[in-house]
């Protein structure tokens, strides 16, 4: 990784060298596949689809047959590193990081050494990460990498700690102090056990630096502060234009992942819509994004009373099972879902214990929020 660094295809500043563009392998084409079905169904604990399946090609099921889309195969999609290539436990890698006393008037002035301090962003769909090197509170070399738009600030500001490391192992410095303002993502590198190929590849490429006689420590800033942590901020936040997006890894991003999900959810809102039944589950679940964000422990009468499939009069009179929808308070009215929930008197007190356990009054418009 360390030649890496300096690569002709790096855009790399510095007082003595020349700018160059990041040119980091792009994602490839893919396939085009199709789908045949889009179901939705009930689960236990979410309102959820069915879609996208994964078949035996290693595509992805979409929700139309007429809908095409272009999708990579499952090998280039981006996962765990296999237990297999990760470092036996016992040798297992945690990296440790300090906390920047913000209390202290000059909290960075006791951090002996050379300074990189990394940011991501990302705004109007571009993402961007930045690295900028201080020594003696001069910047003596800063990097911007523009990122594919599916990735997300998270993987932003894990690429920019792996480029850290990177430079730090291209360097001829011995101690090196990296410093972020995600501690998501140093969270993520103290933990020996994940697998995520980010932080694998920082702690591979840290281990290797250690290996060489130098010391990289990191420390998490709850912002950054002064004019060197806003200086990457400001860098990762203005990507020069000219820069063709670029990918982290040939790998399809986890938020790439997130992108088919919310593809195949409005699809399934589509004919969610479109469709002639369901109408009592309509009434209560209008969204299905919303819906399926939802993670609530689904009872069996909850199911009943959500899809109208229940013992109920207007239920068993639609199928010729009682001759009559009416309710057995009133006659001229109908025994519905919602005539049980707010009006019939035979539920008055539960609806009661409810109401006053709640706070709130049942309305069918605050039922179907």
């Amino acid at each position: 990784m360390g030649s890496e660094q300096r690569n002709n295809k790096d855009h790399i500043h510095s007082s003595d060298r020349t700018h160059h563009d990041v040119r980091i392998e792009h994602m490839g084409s893919g396939d085009r596949v199709r789908n045949d079905q889009i179901g939705s169904k009930l689960a236990s604990k979410r309102l959820t689809s069915t879609g996208p399946q994964n078949t035996g090609s290693g595509g992805a099921v979409q929700s139309k047959k007429d809908y095409r889309w272009t999708i990579f195969h499952q090998e280039e999609l981006e996962k765990d590193i296999a237990n297999t290539e990760r470092p036996h436990p016992a040798k297992a890698m945690s990296i440790e990081y300090e906390l920047v006393d913000e209390s202290d008037p000059d909290p960075l002035g006791k951090i002996a050494g050379p300074q990189i301090y990394t940011d991501g962003s990302k705004i109007n769909g571009r993402v961007g990460a930045a690295i900028t090197w201080w020594t003696n509170d001069t910047e003596s070399e800063y990097q911007t990498l523009s990122l594919h738009p599916s990735c997300s600030v998270y993987q932003a500001e894990m690429y920019a700690l792996y480029r850290a490391v990177a430079m730090v192992k291209a360097s001829r410095e011995k101690v090196v102090n990296i410093l972020s303002d995600s501690r998501s993502s140093l969270e993520l590198l103290s933990n020996p056990r994940t697998g995520h190929p980010l932080a694998h590849a920082i702690r591979e490429s840290t281990r290797n630096a250690n290996a060489e006689g130098k010391e990289i420590r990191f420390y998490w800033l709850r912002a950054h502060v002064g004019i060197k942590g806003e200086r990457a901020d400001e860098l990762a936040k203005s990507l020069p234009k000219r820069l063709m997006p670029t990918m982290i890894t040939r790998k399809f991003p986890y938020p790439g992942k997130n992108k088919i999900r919310e593809e195949t959810i409005l699809k399934w809102q589509t004919r969610y819509d479109s469709s002639q039944t369901g109408a009592i589950t309509k009434t209560f679940f209008p969204d299905a994004k919303k819906a399926y964000a939802m993670e609530i422990e689904i009872t069996p009468v909850q199911t009943q009373i959500f899809t109208g499939h229940t013992g109920i009069a207007e239920y068993l009179h639609r199928f010729k099972l009682l001759q009559s929808p009416s309710c057995e308070c009133d006659a001229d009215k109908i025994e519905s879902v919602w005539h049980i929930i707010l009006e019939c008197p035979r539920y008055e007190v539960a609806r009661y214990d409810l109401e006053h356990k709640i706070e709130t009054k049942l309305e069918k418009q605050k039922c179907t929020k």
